[in-house]
């Protein structure tokens, strides 16, 4: 007990002197009848309220008809489960509605729940930043303070805001504490009701000072006059009369009412020095209730709350030096919902860190205002200063903007190199041009003649270096040009002011130039080779004291070397030391581990104080299964750039079974300190192959010496003196690194997400690659210099004009132009409030070309841009839960005839089910339109501009986002590049999945689709997408504070030559013209050497198909091209063991080698593991007439015929048994005729398909396969839902491992699985090991009667174990089974608990059931999941 009586008395009577109708509930506990409705997991003792569980203890409300604010004290004592325990409180609503508030781990999050008959749907949801600490701490009081307003609830601990949820709960009913497995005490508890003070609305501002005449400000009562403190002066700029402010004060009384429901704050302001300073606050005289102010580039503005001290922060970027005229607007509306506008924008069109939306409009402290206060510290000045009692619409800003500045004005180049001419030049537009997205429908773009006086600058010399004067009338996009000039290394600015009618605006543009780069070294075909030993750690023993470890970590192979557990995420670390010479330059790392088993390893390097949210490898390894292990010791040679001197080395299992191992680790300095130039010979006089990288996240830098431009590197200094950009000096490593793996193509996320790297207003530059607005030409430059070529990708998720939806006036729903889903949603991706455009909305293509084509036009004048890359969610449809909405179907029908259902989910049952043909059809026609329109209008901006589309090959993928193949592939002009996943296979085992048929599927030689491809010509090139292994693991608990980081993204990939294999097919089953690879760590990390390798063969290519040489497919392809320098020609071995084939051309000939130069006569060519060589002949004709294979490597016959013999002793085991083994028996028919055959990729990938390696699996299943066996013939089906195992059940029956629909039974559609742990026993424990989620449902092929259908759940995420989280309807052949059914519920509310349903079903006469698994659209489709079924006979 903590609150005295008398203080509560006090807090009484003040509130019965603030006029309170509704005495506020003022409890400490002291008695046991100080309290509401106590449940018997709650009591009153020792002056507290102490709950340790449901039911909770509840408080009436309902005489509370307004906002409430509720203030008590909370202490959690213990958890009475290791994991699964939450606590909390609950608003009732009298509209029906719960707000669910639960705490546990240090966090707090918020559920809005909605009252349907028995049970509740969720549907909204709310969290606490992430990273913010709560201060809740078991045996420690905290001081809970909640806001409950008329759309929002708040809510502080400790007098920090911890969360903002837009809850509408107004008038509540009861409030009411929780509690599950966990004990916890409340204490002095306060619930008062807020008075609102509701002033009225005012059109005409509060307050206007406009400084036209003097300083004096117009107010609803009249004039005032400000006292000045320090000097003010009058000065003519903006629209007139402004005032400037240096260091000094204009105090106005401020005698108007602000209402905290809704209003706006205006003003114009700039710096005189560009450092910025104190704006306008507004004061009670004792602190400041509301403050402006501007640092640099920096606007922040501060609205004091009440009871919280820290306040609500506003913070965005404003463009140019800090020193132009910029128009600042906060605007608040009734519904609590915030807009903080820069200039015309409320929303921020950048990645720049550190910029804070706008967060809800809680509590603010707007009573008792005195002052308006102009000025303080820094230089300022200060123009149309203007409050209201009312908000200011979009437009009504828009158009004030643009009184004083009606034009668009961009500058594409600010990055220059100091040993070149450069030519400043600004892009000037009628206002809206470059502004996107626009924050108004469709504004007026209205010529407008102006003067403009251009002056550039070099920062703090005030001596112009060049100017001009220009008068024009601006009625379309033009330049303005100052005269070329030489800017030596440094900072520079370009200022613009803008006269017209009276008028001044001022706009700069920061500019930079960069140092010359380092001259490029000569090509040279040799590879980097090892200098001085710098580190070297051996690693035989689990008790090193400098190795720290998580899971079971042990000596192995004979103690050779040490192993982690085989746990996923079992780890083991040490510290590498780099001397401070070292630093800033590339070292070679290399990791020598076993290659004795099946590993999925990662491998990390941590920087020592550098906080990362990715690591500096990047790297790891997959070995052993499909690649055969050699029993030897392998070594993995990475380039490593350190920038500080020491780094955590961690290696950590990727998935289970799969340990990772290491023997030694050493590091070595570079025998000479630069990187070579990797000697090429292509093509003379013709188009080359294209090799290239593709950049998914704007972070691959992270491999490439970042840490060296960090403050926290001792090289840091040095550093700066060479850079001034972070754009330079990533490019001269991209381009140093690219010249020596080989590459030249470049794909850059230029579109991203929702916003993107585009010059367009507001822009103010990204934090990542470009870093920005302006570095792109001297980009396109430097490529062009280093003989490469850049590409800007698509990459959006949905338009900028959908992400920010509801910042925007207009409506883009009832335009129809906006998704929704099959339950009339918006598409909300990932909750995130950025909503999904619709590619059937005519509208979407000319947003899209508003963003994409002026740059694509503008960029085409360099020589190195080398096209659009389309990869994104806006190529076709999300997937067939979207597209439901009212638009939508009014299209379908426009264009079909088909009249459609009203209701959206009615919709979605008709186009999934019986017109699921043409809808699908009528989608993909959609999307091969929209892409034929995106086409035409690159080639109207941009020429000929290459566009390069990516396209699954996976039927199920194409059908699911629309796209049609052979339709898209007849589209002119298009470049198609098919997308594959070398490493998905492995990831699938990461997240414990069941086994994936990827590698089978992606590396058949004849896949129809692929065949159908390869013979229509259409096919460019290839896509590799290596899948990263995203992890949110920080380093061992010793060494996290030393080595902070909150994200890893390892690229986990196939060893040594292995790694070639994707290359190789690509060229043996496709004749590439253009291979890319990549994600979001660069693709050749830790496998430089071979792909130089690769490289030099495949870049002195022409770029131009090749014919087929007859007679051979497998294991080698060969193809030749007669061109005007003789005749080319390449052999491709896509087998792991070498090969030497020989090739008639019906004469003698002499070849020259193109990697290596060297001529040779005869046709004789060998080939190791997955090498391609290419040739020329020069100056002969040459046709090729066959191959034929010579020889294999002996490792072949000896892996493969011990693999058959293994398989074949399995098979008659199981056949033994009477188990039918009929498909496994003819796929080790085929892999025998493909060995008597030499068809040996043709063998590897069978011998270790889906089917071989469950075929070995099985054998020691063979009781469990007995009995599938004698439960199918009765048929009675069991399935482990998720799993990949047999689990034992009752009287001899076995849950089968889970399975796609193969016409008997399996799941359909979507699903996911993934690997539980069980903390206490239950019944059949290993069904609820495994668990589908986000899983449509399971069909099942039965003769037709009555039988029995049972279900077996349990939640399976400690965290979202709550009260409607996992809710969903559960259906069988369409029949309601359960309605809105609450898994957590039907378990008692407890983790550890399952339960299991039964219900009889009937199955008709076409033998077929299915059963579905459905949310409402406010429930996490995720959610839906199951752990085992049953269906088996009355």
């Amino acid at each position: 007990m903590n609150l005295s009586r008398t203080i509560l008395l006090l807090l009484l009577l003040a509130g019965a002197g603030r006029g309170l109708a509704v005495e506020p509930v003022i409890q400490d506990f002291s008695s046991s009848g100080d309290a509401g409705q106590i449940g018997r997991n709650a009591e009153i003792k020792d002056g507290v309220l102490k709950l340790k569980g449901w039911p909770v203890a509840r408080w009436d409300l309902t005489p509370f008809n307004g906002p409430v604010h509720i203030r008590f004290r909370l202490k959690p004592l213990r958890a009475l489960h290791e994991k699964n325990f939450h606590y909390g409180f609950n608003l009732y609503s009298r509209t029906g509605t719960r707000a669910l508030f639960y705490a546990a781990n240090g966090r707090i999050d918020a559920h809005l729940l909605k009252q349907e008959g028995d049970s509740e749907r969720r549907i909204a949801a709310a969290w606490i930043p992430t990273g913010m600490k709560t201060g809740i701490q078991n045996g420690q009081w905290a001081e809970f303070d909640i806001s409950v307003g008329r759309e929002v609830v708040s809510v502080m601990i400790n007098d920090t805001r911890c969360l903002t949820a837009r809850f509408p709960m107004i008038p509540l009913a009861a409030f009411s504490f929780h509690s599950y497995n966990h004990e916890l005490e409340v204490d002095d508890l306060l619930i008062e009701p807020v008075v609102e003070k509701e002033a009225a609305v005012a059109l005409e501002p509060l307050f206007a000072a406009d400084f036209n005449r003097n300083l004096d400000a117009v107010t609803l009562r009249g004039t005032v006059s400000p006292v000045r403190k320090g000097r003010a002066e009058p000065v003519q700029d903006a629209d007139g009369g402004a005032v400037r402010l240096t260091g000094s004060t204009l105090n106005y009384p401020f005698q108007a009412e602000l209402s905290p429901r809704q209003g706006a704050i205006q003003f114009r302001v700039r710096s005189v020095d560009g450092r910025g300073g104190e704006i306008l606050r507004l004061s009670d005289g004792a602190g400041d209730r509301v403050r402006f102010s501007l640092r640099q580039n920096s606007l922040s503005a501060v609205i004091a709350q009440k009871r919280d001290p820290h306040g609500l922060l506003f913070q965005r970027a404003v463009p140019g030096d800090g020193g132009d005229w910029v128009l600042i607007t906060l605007v608040w509306k009734p519904d609590q919902t915030t807009r903080l506008f820069v200039n015309a924008l409320p929303y921020v069109v950048d990645f720049k860190p550190g910029q804070r939306g706008a967060p809800d409009m809680v509590d603010p402290a707007f009573d008792g205002i005195k002052q308006l206060i102009l000025g303080g510290e820094g230089d300022l000045v200060i123009d149309d200063v203007r409050l209201w009692r009312r908000s200011l619409s979009n437009r009504e800003v828009y158009e004030t903007y643009r009184k004083t500045m009606p034009l668009d004005m961009v500058m594409e180049e600010t990055l220059f190199d100091e040993t070149r001419d450069a030519e400043p030049v600004v892009r000037v537009a009628p206002g809206g041009f470059f502004t996107r997205p626009l924050p108004v429908a469709a504004p007026a773009s209205i010529p407008a003649e102006a003067e403009f006086q251009l002056t550039l600058l070099r920062n703090g010399d005030s001596r112009p270096l060049c100017e001009t004067t220009i008068r024009k009338m601006i009625e379309k996009p033009e330049e303005i040009r100052l005269a070329p000039i030489r800017l030596p290394f440094g900072s520079y600015t370009l200022i613009c002011n803008i006269l017209r009618d009276g008028t001044r605006h001022r706009k700069s543009f920061p500019i930079l130039s960069a140092r010359a780069p380092a001259a490029r070294r000569m090509a040279e075909a040799a590879d980097v080779s090892a200098g001085k030993l710098l580190f070297e750690k051996n690693l035989t023993s689990a008790a090193d004291p400098a190795v720290f470890s998580e899971g079971a970590t042990h000596a192995g192979g004979g103690g050779r070397y040490l192993e982690a557990g085989s746990g996923k995420g079992d780890r083991f670390c040490f510290e590498i030391s780099f001397p401070r010479e070292q630093l800033g330059k590339p070292v070679l790392l290399d990791i020598t581990w076993p290659d004795d088993k099946p590993r999925s390893m990662g491998f990390y390097m941590y920087g020592n104080g550098i906080w990362a949210n990715r690591d500096r490898l990047q790297s790891g390894v997959q070995a052993g299964r499909e690649y055969p292990e050699s029993g030897e010791l392998q070594t993995t040679r990475h380039l490593f750039y350190p920038g500080v001197e020491t780094y955590l080395f961690e290696a950590r299992t990727m998935a289970k079974e799969m340990p990772a191992a290491v023997a030694k680790v050493r590091v070595y300095a570079l025998a000479e300190e630069e990187l070579p130039r990797l000697a090429l010979r292509e093509p003379e006089g013709l188009p080359g192959r294209k090799f290239g990288f593709v950049d998914e996240d704007q972070t691959f830098n992270n491999n490439l010496g970042i840490d060296r431009a960090n403050r926290r590197s001792p090289r840091y200094r040095e550093w700066q003196t060479h850079y001034n950009s972070m754009t330079a000096f990533v490019l001269d490593e991209t381009i140093r690194y690219f010249d020596y793996v080989g590459m030249n193509r470049f794909y850059c996320p230029y579109w991203r997400y929702a916003s993107g790297s585009a010059n367009v207003e507001g822009h103010t530059g990204n934090g990542l690659f470009p870093f920005r607005q302006g570095d792109m030409p001297y980009i396109l430059k430097r490529f062009a210099d280093a003989g490469m070529e850049f590409i800007t990708a698509l990459q959006y998720s949905t338009l900028p004009e959908g992400a920010n939806a509801t910042k925007i006036d207009r409506d883009f729903r009832k335009e129809g132009i906006l998704l929704e889903n099959r339950y009339g949603e918006l598409s909300n991706e990932n909750g995130l409030g950025r909503f999904t455009v619709d590619p059937s909305a005519p509208e979407t293509l000319s947003l899209l070309g508003r963003h994409l084509f002026d740059t694509v036009e503008y960029f085409r004048r360099y020589p190195s841009y080398g096209g659009l890359f389309w990869w994104g969610g806006l190529e076709g449809w999300p997937n067939l839960n979207e597209g439901y909405g009212a638009a939508t179907a009014r299209r379908f029908t426009r264009d079909t005839g088909i009249a459609l259902p009203e209701a959206p989910a009615d919709r979605y049952r008709q186009l999934t089910g019986p017109l699921r043909r043409e809808w699908i059809n009528w989608r993909a026609s959609v999307t091969e339109q929209f892409i034929r329109a995106v086409r035409k209008g690159l080639t109207a901006a941009g020429g000929n501009v290459p566009l390069l589309l990516q396209v699954p090959l996976e039927p199920a993928a194409r059908e699911e986002h629309g796209l049609d193949l052979e339709a898209i592939a007849r589209i002119p002009d298009i470049q198609l590049m098919i997308r594959r996943s070398p490493t998905r296979y492995r990831h699938g085992f990461h997240w414990g999945t069941e086994e994936l048929p990827d590698n089978e599927q992606m590396y058949r030689y004849d896949d129809p689709a692929l065949v159908k491809l390869r013979r229509s010509g259409k096919l460019h090139g290839v896509f590799a997408f290596y899948t990263y292994f995203e992890t949110y693991v920080s380093p061992v608990a010793a060494m996290a504070k030393r080595y902070p980081t909150v994200f890893e993204d390892a690229d986990v990939k196939p060893h040594g030559r292995w790694f070639l294999r994707e290359f190789a097919f690509d060229v043996g089953a496709m004749d590439a013209l253009e291979i890319v690879s990549g994600g979001q760590v660069l693709s050749p990390v830790g496998r430089e050497a071979e792909v130089r390798e690769f490289a030099r063969a495949y870049r002195a290519l022409p770029a131009m198909k090749f014919h087929d040489v007859p007679g051979l497919t497998d294991p080698v392809v060969a193809r030749f091209l007669t061109t005007k320098n003789g005749t080319y020609f390449y052999c491709v071995n896509m087998f792991h063991e070498p090969v030497a084939v020989e090739l008639d051309a019906g004469r003698e000939f002499t070849k020259t080698d193109l990697s290596t130069g060297d001529r040779s006569s005869g046709c004789k060519i060998e080939l190791k593991p997955f090498e391609l060589r290419s040739f020329l002949v020069p100056e002969e004709k040459l046709q090729f007439r066959k191959i034929t294979l010579i020889s294999v490597g002996p490792r072949a016959e000896k892996i493969y015929a011990q693999r058959l013999k293994i398989l074949r002793q399995t098979v008659a085991k199981l056949r033994a048994r009477v188990l039918d083994t009929g498909r496994e028996q003819r796929i080790i028919e085929q892999i025998s005729r493909h060995m008597k055959r030499n068809e040996w990729c043709e063998v590897w990938r069978l011998a270790f398909s889906r089917a071989m390696n469950q075929l070995l699996h099985n054998v020691s299943e063979v009781e469990h396969l007995v009995s599938r066996e004698r439960m199918l013939k009765a048929n009675r089906i069991a399935i482990n839902c998720g799993g990949t195992i047999y689990v034992p059940g009752r009287n001899g029956d076995v849950f089968f491992p889970d399975q796609p629909f193969d016409g008997k039974f399996g799941w359909i559609g979507r699903r996911s699985a993934v690997i539980r742990a069980v903390n206490k026993p239950l019944e059949f424990h290993r069904l609820y090991e495994s668990e589908a989620y986000d899983v449509d449902g399971y069909r099942f092929r039965l003769p037709p009667g009555s039988y029995r259908l049972r279900l077996y759940m349990k939640c399976g995420f400690p965290k979202d174990s709550k009260p409607d989280y996992f809710v969903f309807d559960i259906l069988g052949n369409g029949r309601m089974l359960a309605k809105n059914f609450d898994l957590f519920v039907a378990c008692k509310e407890d983790f550890d608990q399952a339960t299991v349903l039964e219900y009889p079903v009937r199955i008709e006469a076409d033998g077929s059931f299915e059963l579905t698994f459905r949310t409402d659209g406010k429930h996490y489709p995720s959610a839906r999941l199951i752990n085992g079924l049953e269906i088996f006979p009355e």
